[in-house]
């Protein structure tokens, strides 16, 4: 029998010889395990090699080429007129050793055969007077040939050059050579010898098997401790292990779970101490009020639903079943229901996960009140309601409820706020809101019909009027709208924060030491209006800082959470004029263009696209002041302080972020669980895996918690 397989595939040709010449031709399917084709042949095949086409060395010492697909015999090469022995194939070449007969005797010919497999023609033989018997190409060289003979002899010669640099070798022993083989990082040769060993040659004292190797998958270790089970033991002596994830049993298809009947009814208990005992058959007194053979069953399946009960159904349902309720049958319904629940979720192919998909608010006739808001909440953390105008930004403000220093300035704010419309006062009272509630239901009506009210939140959209009505050129998708509407929303903050007379009442006098210096690094800062602090920056252009007499800035508390302090820069390329203001932007915009990943052309790691998106060089057309016309400018945009609380916009807006979002590397996600940015004294911005690489010793560096 002689085989061939191939590395990229899951098939393997064999040759099997039964009787006389009769020999067939198979396919073996490794994952199935059975043969898929089989086809007669005319003469026994010793040697199989898978090439553009099935190469098929038969006794008699002929070379077949046949289609892979219908096995038939595409060209015919007569190599020796005796038998064949070996034969191997690279590329387009093939090379054989054989038998050939002289005056009816069989006698091993002194010449390795060559073949271009493009012509079909022979090539310049290759000579070894040893008598070979095995070849073997080399398999990073592929025009290098091992020639071994049976009597332990071989040399390696090259195909390009047969008469140059050939390499004679001798293999110490007195046994024959019954095999041979070179391994794929090609360091290694063996040759099997008839007395059972295996004489290994290495070209260097450190050499691999493979280029790429794994280390070996080993069974698991059998536990000597198993307990002993006979026909007499009980089986609870093995035990069950706790699972908390769903069994494999969960998973099967609908067509091989099978209805086994209904389990037979417990005895109630008053009836047992009436209960006599008559030859191995237990009878009592009927006093059930039950009909002769009736008995009462419970069903066992319970009501799996997706929905809650109104109120008044669940106090009907209380009353109901008062008599029969138990601790342990309360118990037992929980675990079926999450059951039924979780085998429903398991065999639906590719449906949504629970937690994300839409839930719709029922109402009965007593209106609102009677939905069960706490089926899906049993935190103490209350939700917003969805059925609401733009309750979009839901997600947004639960996000800004979390940040305590926010809600201490926002409660600070009301209490001295004169403006008729003011989101930031608004906000502050949902805070309130969301914390007496303790896990109840609260509406955002107040804060969304305040946020109705701003014209410029009319002028970028982000109404959901406009987008039902169609008005304006296109409708906006909701990732969009979400990212355009927090950075209103912080925008809006910072600026009713701003307000003279709050800062009169919270101005406090600090050192100005210039920007830099005056952020907390931490990751969940708890910044309050106490911890204002004064800064000077240099200059009359901080735009976007704020602006105060004699160059003191008051900053707010938006801007102390939520501020990164940027210098921006334009430098005109034809009169070296350099432009430069500071500015306060919110939030960073991820930049997924122009990433340089070389020598690799693999995907960009989230931190070298943060660090990109944080320290920006475009080239565009700007206006020079000194040469009076647009002119091709750089623009360069370093950051100066980080802020306590980074927000960052994905920015889906082009197929590049969705490919890079899209697959994990090496198996783990692409979003680290947290990144540690750190600003030189040269304003150089640093960003790293803290769990890898911390960065110490700087003057300005935090580690935020991404979430």
């Amino acid at each position: 029998m002689s085989h061939s397989s191939s590395p990229s595939s899951s098939e393997v040709f064999l040759s099997t010889n039964k009787s006389g010449l009769a020999s067939k031709l198979e396919i073996l399917d490794l994952f199935r395990g059975v043969v898929t084709k089989q086809v007669d042949v005319d003469s026994p095949i010793l040697r199989i090699k898978r090439g553009r086409l099935v190469s098929c060395g038969t006794l008699l010492g002929k070379v077949e080429l046949r289609d892979p697909r219908s096995f038939g015999v595409e060209h015919l090469i007569d190599a020796h007129g005796g038998t064949l022995t070996d034969m191997d194939i690279s590329g387009n070449t093939m090379i054989t050793c054989g038998f050939s007969q002289r005056q009816g005797q069989m006698i091993v010919e002194p010449l390795v055969k060559v073949y271009d497999l493009r012509t079909l023609k022979a090539l310049p033989p290759i000579s070894f007077l040893s008598s070979p018997s095995h070849l073997k190409f080399h398999p990073k060289l592929t025009s290098t040939v091992f020639t071994v003979s049976s009597t332990g002899q071989f040399q390696i010669c090259d195909l390009s050059n047969p008469t140059a640099n050939i390499e004679f070798y001798q293999v110490e022993t007195d046994a024959l050579i019954t095999c041979f083989d070179v391994c794929s990082s090609g360091e290694a040769v063996a040759f099997g010898l008839r007395n059972g060993q295996v004489s290994l040659w290495t070209e260097k004292k450190e050499w691999h098997v493979n280029s790429y190797s794994r280390s070996s998958v080993l069974p698991d270790p059998v536990d000597k401790n198993l307990p002993r089970v006979s026909e007499d033991s009980p089986l609870n002596i093995v035990g069950m292990p706790y699972y908390t994830t769903p069994l494999f049993s969960g998973t099967w298809p609908s067509h091989l779970l099978f209805d086994v009947g209904r389990a037979a009814p417990r005895i109630p208990p008053e009836v047992i101490p009436h209960m006599k005992l008559q030859q191995s058959v237990a009878y009592a007194p009927n006093q059930a009020g039950l009909k002769r053979n009736q008995q009462l069953y419970t069903s066992m399946k319970k009501e799996s639903r997706d929905v809650p009960k109104f109120r008044s159904e669940q106090e009907r349902a209380k009353y109901g079943q008062q008599k029969e309720e138990k601790v342990e049958g309360e118990q037992q319904e929980q675990e079926s229901m999450a059951t039924a629940t979780m085998m429903k979720t398991l065999t639906t192919d590719f449906s949504i996960p629970k937690r994300y998909k839409k839930i719709e608010i029922l109402y009965s006739r007593f209106g609102i009140e009677d939905f069960d808001f706490g089926f899906y909440n049993k935190t103490p953390y209350a939700g917003l309601e969805t059925h609401i105008l733009n309750s979009y930004s839901n997600s947004m403000l639960q996000v800004l409820y979390f940040n305590p220093g926010l809600q201490q300035s926002l409660k600070h704010h009301t209490q001295e706020c004169l403006r008729d419309v003011c989101l930031s006062c608004e906000l502050s009272w949902l805070f309130k809101m969301l914390q007496s509630a303790k896990g109840m239901n609260c509406q955002a009506n107040n804060f969304l019909r305040t946020f109705g009210r701003i014209p410029q939140a009319s002028a970028l959209g982000l109404f959901e009027v406009e987008q039902q009505q169609g008005i304006g050129a296109g409708r906006m998708e909701c990732k969009v709208l979400i990212q355009n509407f927090t950075r209103f929303l912080l925008e809006q903050m910072h600026q009713e924060l701003m307000t003279p007379h709050f800062q009169a009442k919270y101005y406090l006098d600090g050192s100005a030491d210039g920007v830099g210096n005056s952020l907390s690094v931490s990751t969940t800062p708890a910044v309050t209006p106490a911890m204002k602090m004064t800064k000077e920056l240099p200059g009359e252009e901080s735009e976007g800082v704020g602006g105060g007499a004699g160059g003191v800035v008051e900053k707010s508390s938006v801007e102390k959470i939520y501020g990164i302090v940027t210098e921006s820069s334009a430098i005109c390329s034809s009169c070296n004029l350099t432009v430069t203001k500071t500015m306060c932007p919110f939030v960073v915009d991820l930049s997924y263009k122009k990433i340089n990943t070389a020598p690799t052309n693999s995907k960009p790691s989230f931190v070298t696209v943060l660090h990109q998106s944080l320290s920006k060089e475009t080239n565009t057309k700007a206006w020079c002041v000194e040469c009076k016309k647009y002119q091709p400018s750089m623009q360069l945009k370093v950051v100066k302080n980080l802020p306590g609380v980074l927000t960052i916009n994905v920015g889906l807006s082009s197929e590049d972020g969705f490919d890079v979002w899209r697959d994990s590397v090496g198996g783990k996600p692409w979003l680290l669980p947290r990144v540690q940015i750190s600003v030189s004294e040269d304003n150089q911005v640093t960003v790293v895996d803290p769990d890898k690489e911390p960065i110490e010793d700087t003057v300005d560096s935090a580690i935020y918690d991404l979430s």
